[in-house]
C-alpha cells in the first residue's frame, strides 16, 4: 500500500486558499454590512439643532380656540396653562402664574399627532421631519436595539416624537436562509413552535411594546406566538399569514392589523385572477366580504391601521413614477433612502423598489392586465376602508413612512386627506391621528385635556372644516416645549441642506 502524504507545497497552497477564503469573506461581509449602513442613514449627513431652544417652563396660551375633549368641535377663546410637560389647565381665564404669555392669535390648538404605521431609520432627520409637521408620536413597526434607546433618552425629553416601538416581523424560516434573512432582512426567523416563548419572553424583556408578526409565518408559528405573547401580556400585531384565513384571523386574538390592505389581501387570495373580464365580479366579491367581517372587527375590538395613501399611489409608482415624484417632498427624505445601494432599490426611476418589471412595461397586454390589477387592488381598500368606517371600528391613521413615497411628516397629511375621500368627516379623520390612537394605547395624549401630555400643535387654520388645515401649522408642542413656525422652517431648511450634502444624484428633474 502506498501512503499518501501532504507535501509542504500542498500545505501551502491549501493555507494560501484558506486564507483567500477567509479574505473574501471578510471583504464581502464588510461591504454588505456598509451598505446595510448606509441604507438605514447611518453615514447620512444630520441636522444640527442644538441651538434651537424652545419656550419652556410654565406659560398660558391665550385667544385659542381648543379642540373638545370629544375632538369634534372647537371651544372657542380659550387658554391654556402649560407646566412642565404637561397641560394644567384649560378654561376661558386662567389666573394662574405663569412665567410667559403667548397669543394664539385667533388661531386652533389641537393635540399632536400620531402616525400608527412608521419605520424610522438610524437618521434622526427622520425624526424631526415628523415633528415640524405636528407628529409628536410615532408607532415603529419593525425595532432594534436603536429604537429601544431611543425610547430610553425620552426620559430627558429631547425634541422629537415620543416613540411606541414593535420588534420586527417574525418570520417563518430556518437553517441558512434563517442567518441570512435576520442578517440582511432584519427579520425574527422562527424555526420551529418551541421557539415562541423565547422570543416572545425576549421582546418582552428588552422593552418592546409589542410583537410584530410576518406574513410569512406558518399557521402552527402563528398560534404559538400568540399563546406566549399572551401569557406573557405582549399585543401583537403585523399582518396577517398567509397560511391562514380572515375567520381564522378574527378569531385569533391579534388585537390590530398594520394595514387596511391585510384584509383585502386575503380577499384576493379567496378570489383569484383579477383581469378586464373578472374585475367587476372582484368587486362585488370585496364588497360581501367587507360587510361580512367588518361588524366583526369591531365587536372583538381589534385596531385597525390604515395606510391608504400609500397604496393609492402604488399605480402611480408604478407606471406614471416620474409624476409621482413631483408630487412629494422629495428634498427632505433622506438621499440614502431616495438613492438606494448596490443591495437595496431606492425611490428613483432606473432603481426603484415598487418598479414593474420591463418585460411587462413593454408588452401592452400585460401592462394593461397589471394596470387593471393595482386599480382594483387600491379599490378594494377603499371599499374595505369605507366598512370599517360605517362599522366605527377603532381605526387609526399611519403611513408606513419611510417605505418607498412616503416622506415622514408630510405623509400623515396625505393620509388624512385621503381618509376624508374614503368616507371619514374631518373630525374623524383628525381623531384617527389623536384621540383614537391615545385612547387605545392608554399614555395621556391625543386629547385636550387636564393632566394629559402637552404634546400640541398650534394651526392657523380650523380642520374641522376643511382636513388639509392640519398642514396650517404655525407651532409644534412636545412634551411642553414650543417650537414656533420659524423654528420649524429652520428644522426643515437644515434637513434639506444636510439631504444635499450626502445627494449623489441630482433630483432636480423630480422635485414639485
Amino acid at each position: 500500500m502506498i501512503e499518501k502524504t501532504s507535501t509542504p507545497q500542498s500545505k501551502k497552497i491549501i493555507r494560501n486558499v484558506f486564507i483567500a477564503v477567509f479574505l473574501v469573506t471578510l471583504s464581502v461581509t464588510g461591504c454588505v454590512n456598509h451598505e446595510m449602513k448606509k441604507f438605514r442613514g447611518t453615514f447620512s449627513e444630520k441636522a444640527y439643532i442644538d441651538d434651537i431652544q424652545p419656550l419652556k417652563g410654565t406659560y398660558i396660551i391665550k385667544n385659542v380656540h381648543v379642540l373638545s375633549e370629544d375632538g369634534a368641535s372647537m371651544r372657542n377663546n380659550q387658554q391654556v396653562l402649560i407646566s412642565g410637560h404637561q397641560i394644567e389647565a384649560i378654561a376661558p381665564i386662567i389666573k394662574a402664574p405663569a412665567e410667559q404669555v403667548v397669543d394664539g392669535g385667533g388661531m386652533f390648538l389641537i393635540p399632536g399627532l400620531m402616525d400608527g404605521h412608521v419605520h424610522i431609520s438610524e437618521n434622526p432627520n427622520n425624526l424631526l421631519l415628523n415633528l415640524a409637521n405636528g407628529v409628536t408620536h410615532i408607532r415603529d413597526m419593525g425595532g432594534n436595539a436603536y429604537h429601544l434607546n431611543l425610547k430610553k433618552e425620552e426620559a430627558t425629553f429631547p425634541l422629537r416624537p415620543m416613540l411606541f416601538t414593535t420588534t420586527e416581523k417574525v418570520y417563518s424560516c430556518g437553517g441558512i436562509k434563517a442567518w441570512f434573512i435576520e442578517w440582511t432582512r432584519t427579520r425574527i426567523c422562527m424555526g420551529s413552535v418551541k421557539e415562541a416563548e423565547k422570543i416572545v419572553s425576549e421582546a418582552k424583556a428588552d422593552g418592546f411594546d409589542a410583537l410584530k408578526v410576518g406574513n410569512g409565518l406558518e399557521a402552527e408559528h402563528y398560534w404559538a406566538l400568540l399563546k406566549a405573547a399572551k401569557s406573557a401580556d405582549l399585543g401583537v400585531t403585523g399582518h396577517i399569514p398567509s397560511t391562514i384565513t380572515l375567520e381564522q384571523f378574527l378569531e385569533s386574538g391579534q388585537y390590530e392589523s398594520a394595514h387596511v390592505e391585510e384584509f383585502t389581501k386575503v380577499m384576493i387570495r379567496e378570489f383569484g385572477w383579477i383581469n378586464a373580464e373578472t374585475e367587476g365580479e372582484f368587486i362585488e366579491h370585496v364588497k360581501r366580504r367587507s360587510f361580512e367581517i367588518a361588524p366583526i372587527i369591531q365587536k372583538k375590538g381589534m385596531a385597525v391601521t390604515s395606510v391608504i395613501w400609500l397604496m393609492e399611489s402604488l399605480p402611480q409608482q408604478k407606471f406614471n413614477l416620474e409624476g409621482f415624484l413631483k408630487t412629494i417632498e422629495l428634498e427632505y427624505m433622506d438621499p440614502a433612502k431616495v438613492e438606494g445601494t448596490r443591495l437595496a432599490r431606492g425611490w428613483l426611476p432606473g432603481h426603484h423598489s415598487y418598479a414593474v418589471d420591463d418585460a411587462v412595461m413593454n408588452d401592452p397586454e400585460r401592462r394593461k392586465l397589471s394596470e387593471i390589477f393595482w386599480r382594483n387592488y387600491v379599490k378594494a381598500i377603499h371599499i374595505m376602508t369605507k366598512a370599517l368606517i360605517d362599522e366605527h371600528v377603532i381605526l387609526m391613521a399611519g403611513t408606513d413612512a419611510i417605505t418607498t413615497g412616503a416622506v415622514p411628516g408630510f405623509a400623515l397629511h396625505d393620509e388624512l386627506e385621503s381618509l376624508v375621500k374614503v368616507g371619514m368627516s374631518p373630525a374623524q379623520s383628525l381623531q384617527s391621528a389623536t384621540r383614537v390612537p391615545g385612547k387605545w394605547l392608554g399614555n395621556k395624549t391625543g386629547q385636550m385635556k387636564n393632566g394629559y401630555k402637552a404634546n400640541l400643535v398650534l394651526l392657523r387654520k380650523n380642520p374641522l372644516t376643511d382636513i388639509r388645515h392640519t398642514r396650517s401649522i404655525e407651532s409644534v408642542i412636545i412634551n411642553g416645549q414650543l417650537l414656533n413656525r420659524q423654528q420649524l422652517d429652520t428644522i426643515l431648511e437644515r434637513i434639506r441642506m444636510a439631504n444635499n450634502e450626502t445627494r449623489t444624484i441630482d433630483i432636480s428633474d423630480y422635485q414639485k
